[in-house]
């Protein structure tokens, strides 16, 4: 049993089900083969308080990748240690998986009696009204439009498709937009692209991510930030460069609206477990100085 893809694809019916109940689904969800799955994986989580940070994490933005990985990470832990849970894991996320089947199953068995009642309607009335020419301009305009559809649909896949999750893993990004949203988000954003402004060594990014007297402390001897961040980042060895790149974010907590701390699911370097951000001149800003 891959522990790691049962956990993720749990995590992903899980989302579903929490964007549906969100939409304002939940009375025909609640009793659903997915609800069950979440209340299964819910009570295990809850458990520990990084599960339950996690999950709390994954409810507030269920659509979120990065949300749905550390509750996947997170599962996965818990299902290596309880085998027992494993095994009821797998039995439920396979009940999902059977009963979406079944229900698209009946979901294209109506849709083929739509379509073929409308086909029968729509011949009856092309014959009484001799109406040929009306119906093959109805069949081309209802196609045009199918098209127009499925164009638009794949032009925005791909642009969100090539469009970056983490940019600053580029090491030559640029700060642009990073972090300019007021609240947890760009909170957030500021904080995921310093840890991987690290881990590549993109050294400009880092130090225009770090509050400006904090960065002076910090290149002081060495002939300021960029030359500081550039001799630590040489320094790393690959495995603690790997450390800030894979390491997720536990939680962002606001202070108030220009505070916030961030917890992280583990230690690494720079910044250790936490470190802290303030809404600086309209942006995010890192305010502790980096660990040596």
């Amino acid at each position: 049993m891959d522990i790691a893809a049962l956990a993720a694809q749990a995590i992903g019916l899980i989302s579903t089900y929490l964007v549906g109940v969100a939409s304002g689904a939940a009375d025909q969800l609640k009793d659903s083969a997915t609800g069950g799955l979440h209340r299964l994986v819910t009570g295990k989580l809850r458990q520990t308080k990084l599960g339950e940070a996690v999950l709390d994490g994954l409810e507030e933005e269920p659509s979120a990748p990065e949300r749905q990985a550390m509750a996947a990470n997170a599962l996965t832990e818990a299902a290596n240690a309880d085998t027992a849970f494993a095994e009821q894991l797998a039995a439920a996320v396979n009940t999902v998986v059977v009963s979406q089947s079944t229900a698209d199953q009946s979901m294209v068995q109506n849709q083929a009696n739509v379509h073929a009642a409308g086909a029968v309607t729509m011949t009856r009335s092309v014959i009484a009204g001799g109406a040929v020419n009306q119906s093959r301009t109805m069949k081309f305009a209802f196609g045009g439009v199918v098209l127009v559809v499925v164009l638009v649909l794949a032009i925005v896949f791909l642009v969100r498709s090539t469009k970056p999750d983490r940019p600053a893993l580029d090491p030559d990004a640029q700060i642009e937009e990073i972090g300019v949203k007021a609240g947890e988000e760009g909170a957030r954003e500021s904080a995921r692209a310093y840890l991987d402004a690290w881990s590549v060594g993109n050294a400009d990014l880092a130090c225009k991510l770090l509050e400006t007297g904090d960065a002076t402390n910090f290149g002081f001897r060495v002939g300021g930030c960029t030359e500081g961040v550039r001799q630590y980042h040489e320094r790393m060895s690959p495995e603690k460069r790997d450390q800030l790149r894979n390491i997720e974010i536990a939680s962002v907590k606001m202070s108030n609206e220009k505070s916030a701390r961030v917890t992280l699911a583990g230690e690494v370097p720079v910044v250790g477990e936490e470190f802290r951000l303030r809404y600086l001149n309209g942006r995010w800003l890192v305010t502790d100085i980096p660990q040596k």
